[in-house]
């Protein structure tokens, strides 16, 4: 999923800086998920880092939102404070979901909670304040010389197919080996 990712970021973002940056509210959240729920119960199920860390894959969106009201006319900082009220109630409205597994007696379902609210403010915060600090003005539409020629060079139309068999192509293998693949 990291190289699709990285693909998506190259194709949408023109830009390697951009992937890196965007990961860093996600990576923050997942440490601080980690840290806090180990404080606080004393360890971390492994299904709930499992879990934990694919909930906390909306922590990316955070930067994407910002990377894509960005113009050239404010710089990111003034930009992330135009969305923060979208952004802030978002984040707030994901973990008040959560507060309620804070009390069902389960201790997985509990570390879970703390786990994703830990990670959600983390990840609002890390793109709050460090992520417009290593975003530069000059960076809105600048990719690198190689990523501009491949990008020229490669058709809409190849682009669209590449899109369509990533889509398709999972949904054969489930097809072809749904007997097999969940067990």
């Amino acid at each position: 999923s990291g190289g699709l990712m990285f693909a998506l970021f190259i194709w949408a973002y023109r830009s390697v800086k951009r992937f890196f940056i965007a990961s860093l509210p996600l990576a923050s959240a997942i440490l601080a998920a980690l840290v806090l729920t180990n404080i606080i119960f004393g360890q971390v199920h492994g299904i709930v880092i499992a879990f934990g860390i694919t909930l906390l894959g909306v922590c990316l969106d955070l930067p994407l939102h910002l990377f894509s009201h960005l113009n050239k006319q404010e710089t990111p900082e003034q930009t992330l404070r135009s969305i923060w009220p979208t952004l802030r109630l978002s984040v707030i409205t994901t973990a008040f979901s959560y507060v309620a597994l804070l009390g069902t007696g389960f201790l997985g379902l509990s570390q879970l909670a703390v786990f994703a609210i830990t990670g959600l403010t983390t990840a609002l915060w890390v793109t709050r304040w460090i992520v417009p600090l290593w975003l530069e003005k000059t960076d809105n539409n600048v990719s690198p010389p190689v990523i501009r020629v491949i990008s020229m060079r490669v058709s809409a139309r190849v682009k669209h197919s590449i899109i369509a068999v990533g889509i398709v192509l999972p949904i054969v293998v489930l097809l072809l080996d749904s007997g097999h693949l969940w067990s």
